[in-house]
């Protein structure tokens, strides 16, 4: 609309509520029950008001979003009153020199300053209520200072939401003298055209990052310091980050983003397993209630399998009861987990393998031990021959005479280490 139009003076005048149809330019989202023109008899001219919902009631230029304004000059001023308790916001379209196009949502709703790659929530926790205010907005610092490394080049569309009274939008070549600033940088003053009458109570307010900065607002009990108004502009959250996070950096899908990078779930999981449970320094006397009985519930579960089958019984009732929550945990875990070994069984001649007894220690060490050279039974001791033949039975008519010659030994079984236990040899036998 205006990028054909000259922009080389002092302003650009964008909306007056004069004359006989301001808003036919303006698109009206809201009923004429609560946006309005109306004669202001303290300004002694007209004004647009806007009430109600800010969401809903607004006005906004252009009126497709196709067009664009093209706006260069750096500072927007919107000359406006704002009653007390009330909420207003303003929408600001711009494009950088890279054509990228970003919005400013300035808005009394916001208490911090957020922004992402395209958006950015400013606050106007500063803006005067109750007074005329010419609120100067300056682009091209928010431009530069919220989205890093763009450069502004136009503005391109404008919403004023509820609720305020509008009397004019503008943009300033130079940098108007704020009311309270007494600064040394060269100002100029608003034009005549646009100022309002001088018995009119008014405020001239510049608005950009080092404003928001500087006012009243308190962050943790004290004022912003210059570290902290670093923190102030929060990149791509809605919180303000500690100092520390903002410091550390790291590389996600080939950017840079603040912040440190997030822990691996997997590391995590096994970091915590190994700190749950440690299964190297595993004891059997560390073994909760509900192991043991689920141990003894086993062994009863076993021996009544064997009665069944009618196969010889090894352990009494007691010893069976033996294996329930009041196991033993003393230091002798060997002692402890024979109590709970199933019935003698007849092997005879079919076992291969055997393993030297260990030492007392951890059962669950047994399984890592390897086992010896397998020993012929005729090249036991006559001793050992001697004390196990008289308590196992033939194997059978028919072998008698090979049985003279070879032992025959009466054995354990082990269900934790899967073989077989002599309890008069302390031995340990593994079948194929």
């Amino acid at each position: 609309m205006f990028k054909n139009e000259y922009q080389g003076g002092a302003f650009v005048e964008i909306f007056s509520a004069q004359g006989k149809n301001p808003g036919a330019k303006w698109k009206i989202l809201g009923s004429p029950s609560v946006i309005w023109k109306e004669f202001d008899k303290e300004v002694k001219s007209f004004v647009f008001v806007l009430e109600g919902s800010s969401q809903t009631n607004k006005i906004q230029l252009p009126k497709e979003n196709k067009q664009i304004l093209g706006l260069i000059q750096r500072f927007l001023v919107l000359q406006i009153y704002i009653p007390l308790g009330q909420d207003f916001s303003t929408e600001l379209l711009i494009t950088d020199l890279r054509n990228i196009k970003r919005r400013l949502y300035l808005s009394t709703v916001h208490k911090e300053l957020s922004s992402t790659p395209l958006h950015a929530k400013i606050p106007l926790f500063m803006i005067k209520r109750k007074i005329w205010c010419n609120l100067c907005i300056d682009l091209v610092a928010f431009t530069s200072e919220i989205f890093k490394g763009a450069v502004f080049q136009s503005l391109d569309g404008i919403i004023v939401s509820a609720n305020c009274k509008l009397r004019k939008i503008f943009t300033l070549k130079c940098k108007p003298q704020d009311t309270a600033d007494k600064d040394d940088e060269p100002t100029d003053i608003i034009p005549r055209s646009c100022q309002l009458t001088t018995d009119v109570p008014q405020v001239t307010q510049l608005l950009n990052m080092t404003k928001l900065c500087q006012t009243e607002i308190k962050f943790g009990g004290h004022p912003l310091s210059s570290a902290e108004s670093d923190q102030f502009i929060n990149r791509g959250t809605g919180s303000m980050r500690s100092g520390k996070n903002q410091d550390v950096c790291h590389i996600a899908f080939g950017s840079k983003v603040l912040g440190p990078p997030p822990l691996s779930g997997r590391r995590n999981n096994m970091r915590m397993f190994s700190e749950e449970y440690d299964w190297r320094n595993y004891q059997p006397s560390q073994m909760s209630e509900s192991e043991l009985q689920m141990l003894a519930s086993l062994q009863r579960q076993q021996n009544e399998e064997l009665e069944d089958t009618g196969a010889p019984h090894g352990l009494s009732a007691s010893q069976v009861d033996n294996c329930n929550v009041s196991i033993s945990t003393s230091s002798d875990d060997t002692t402890t987990w024979n109590s709970c070994l199933p019935p003698p069984v007849n092997q005879g001649r079919h076992y291969q393998k055997e393993m030297n007894p260990p030492s007392p220690s951890n059962p669950r060490d047994w399984l890592n031990m390897l086992s010896p050279p397998i020993v012929p039974p005729s090249q036991q001791p006559a001793e050992r021959h001697q004390d196990s033949s008289g308590s196992l039975s033939a194997q059978g008519g028919e072998d008698l005479s090979v049985e003279e010659d070879e032992e025959v030994l009466t054995l354990l079984y082990d269900p934790c280490l899967n073989c077989y236990f002599d309890p008069q040899t302390g031995k340990y036998y593994e079948l194929v």
